[in-house]
Order: structure tokens, then C-alpha cells, then sequence
């Protein structure tokens, strides 16, 4: 302290030497928490909103007590050495094994429970629901606990893949419903001609859902046959239940084969070919005109 001439009275303070001690407090979705306490060293403090308290640590610096809690959360108590500037993180969490330190040279953490004893012991209902809200299980759970994930119905053509709500740190009564998606199968339209593969279509399906046909058009010729239709029937690719090859089916193309029935010039023509009174060796084809 100083004194002016003009008896004006000077305050002069000096900071400290000593270490930055700074908790910053989240929740399990690591989203800051105001208000939490913090006690270190018998001194008191209440974060932020941005989940922030500071201490000042004397030198030369020790092995210093805290404790971190707010009120619906688990707490966490432990001892930290303090021998330079130090960033503590504390993530709270509803349930014990989320609440936990994270920084290094930390020594002697421990989780201890902080719900009021009544909330503690109250309990929920759990109900667990299909895909059609049939009931699938129902549970009593106490608060902050976490309920046993029944057996999900295996209905035909859908695939679970998960619940609509997490099945940990329950907190009111909770209505739980299972998750599916619909199979999807893959439809192909092919052709084999001396051994190679021609894709004529390739289409995803749904369950239950049907493929297009593809236009006669689009399959391939082979020389010497004829389309003549599919390996599957119809019902097969207008009801999809599984990964279907369905291959284009063909037969030879008989060609007609003529047999002079006179001898007589007129009933042929010039390059040999059937002008008249003729038939085929299997009796297919009549002519009694000419072409």
C-alpha cells in the first residue's frame, strides 16, 4: 500500500505465483454443463455455461482433492497432481460407467453415485414394440438404469437393424419400437450364347415386389435359333423373395427341306428353287403355288 501526497491511498496486489487449475465439465454427449459444483482443495466453485471453473494452486504445487457433481448425474471424486498449469476434463454421466476423468496423471478417481435416494429407487415402464406395435416385451427399469434388449420378431422380407430409442439411462416411462428395413434382392436377365454372358437387365427388387421383363427385342440373336422364352415362369419374377439369374432359352430353327414331286420343268424355276407341287421331308409345308 501506498500513500500520495494528496492522502490519496494506493492498492497495489500482486498475483500469485502458483498453477492454472481449469475443469471443464460435459455431460456423456459431451455438451458443457453449467452450474455443476466443483470442490477442489475445500474451495467451491459452479462451472459456467461453458462448463468452466478455475483454481489458483499455490507452489510449489501438491496432490490436491476434488470432486465434480451436479444434481441427476454421477459424480466423480479423486485426487490430481498439480505441478504445472493443468486442463482437467470430467465427463457426468447418468449412469456409473460413463462418468469419468479425462487427463493425464490422474491418481486415485472414483465414481460415486449422486441421484436423491428417492429418485434413485424410482421406477419406469419399458414397453418394447415390433414394426406393427405389437408388444414384444415389457420391463420395470429404476431410474438411470438400463433395460435387456429383448429378441426382435424376424418377419419375412425385413431386416432389423436396430431400436428408435437407446435402451440405457432410463428416465420416464419409455416406449421402444424395433427398426427394419426391406430385403432387397437383385434380378438378373441374361443370355448365354457359346458360352459368353450377355446382361440384358439388371434390376434391384424389394421383397415381394416384381421385375420388368425385358422387351424380346433386347435379347440377343443367336444364329440358328430362336427365342423361345425364359428358364423361370412368370410367378417367379413377379414375386421376388431371393437373388434370381433367369437365362434366356432358345431352339434351333428348323428349316424346310423340299422334295421334287414331278419331273416335269415347270415345277421348278430357273435357280432350282420350288415353284409349285411341293412338300416338305416332315410333311410341314404344303405349296401349290409358286414362290
Amino acid at each position: 500500500m501506498m500513500v500520495d501526497d494528496d492522502k490519496t491511498v494506493t492498492i497495489i496486489m500482486e498475483e500469485m505465483e502458483g498453477y492454472d487449475v481449469q475443469f471443464i465439465v460435459m455431460n456423456q454427449d459431451e455438451e458443457y454443463l453449467e452450474d455443476a459444483q466443483v470442490v477442489f482443495d475445500d474451495e467451491l466453485g459452479d462451472t459456467n455455461a461453458l462448463g468452466r471453473e478455475s483454481f489458483r494452486v499455490p507452489l510449489p504445487g501438491g496432490v490436491y482433492s476434488y470432486q465434480v457433481s451436479k444434481e441427476g448425474y454421477y459424480a466423480v471424486t479423486g485426487s490430481a497432481e498439480v505441478f504445472e498449469d493443468k486442463v482437467i476434463e470430467v465427463i457426468l454421466g447418468r449412469v456409473p460407467d460413463v462418468s469419468r476423468v479425462r487427463y493425464q496423471r490422474c491418481t486415485d478417481i472414483r465414481i460415486t453415485w449422486s441421484y436423491p435416494e428417492d429418485l434413485a429407487t424410482e421406477e419406469y415402464e419399458v414397453v418394447f414394440l415390433d414394426h406393427e406395435d405389437n408388444e414384444i416385451d415389457t420391463q420395470t427399469v429404476t431410474h438411470g438404469g438400463k433395460a435387456s434388449e429383448p429378441t426382435p420378431p424376424d418377419p419375412e422380407g425385413m431386416t432389423f437393424i436396430g431400436w428408435d430409442k437407446s435402451l440405457v439411462n432410463i428416465t420416464e416411462d419409455t416406449v421402444i419400437r424395433a427398426q427394419y428395413e426391406i430385403k432387397t434382392y437383385t434380378v438378373i436377365f441374361q443370355s448365354i450364347i457359346e458360352g459368353d454372358q450377355y446382361v440384358i437387365s439388371e434390376q434391384q427388387v424389394d421383397h415381394g415386389g416384381s421385375a420388368d421383363e425385358p422387351d424380346e427385342g433386347d435379347v440377343p440373336e443367336k444364329d440358328g435359333y430362336e427365342f423361345v422364352g425364359w428358364d423361370h415362369d412368370y410367378e417367379d419374377w413377379n414375386y421376388v423373395t431371393e437373388d434370381m439369374t433367369i437365362t434366356a432359352e432358345y431352339e434351333p430353327v428348323e428349316e424346310p427341306i423340299f422334295e421334287r414331286l414331278t419331273d416335269t420343268d415347270e415345277d421348278w424355276n430357273r435357280e432350282g428353287t420350288v415353284l409349285r407341287n411341293a412338300k416338305t421331308h416332315n410333311d410341314k409345308l404344303e405349296m401349290d403355288e409358286t414362290y
